[in-house]
């Protein structure tokens, strides 16, 4: 089940996705990016948290340790960078389990998401 519902903030285009039960704010970015993601990530304050084998998606965090934070995953394509974000509440609860107490919109993760686009898009050609 794919769920897209577009607002416009501060003209930006957001959509959330709920792709395999994981639901997140979602963004891309056109162009090719002047520097590695790692770079990139570093300079807005998340820690790299692993690669997802799957997906190949990128996962980042801030901060680094503890609750509540913010996670990133970012998946580089062919035309530009796509971005999900959602924060975290709370750790989950069970061992093993993925599930967790997390907000996928509000005022929060999408200022959030607003900072992380206007930096990226300061280091991406449009060529």
């Amino acid at each position: 089940m794919t769920i897209n519902i577009s607002t416009n903030i501060s003209a930006n285009t957001i959509r959330f996705s709920n792709t395999k039960q994981r639901i997140y704010m979602k963004e891309h970015i056109n162009g090719k990016i002047k520097n590695t993601i790692y770079n990139l990530m570093r300079d807005l304050g998340y820690h790299f948290q692993g690669q997802d084998e799957k997906t190949k998606e990128l996962g980042f965090a801030r901060p680094k340790i503890g609750y509540p934070r913010l996670h990133l995953f970012t998946k580089i394509e062919k035309d530009g960078l796509t971005l999900s974000l959602h924060l975290d509440q709370k750790k989950p609860v069970y061992d093993g389990a993925t599930a967790h107490a997390g907000d996928y919109d509000g005022p929060v993760v999408e200022r959030e998401m607003a900072r992380i686009k206007q930096y990226i898009e300061g280091q991406t050609d449009k060529n």
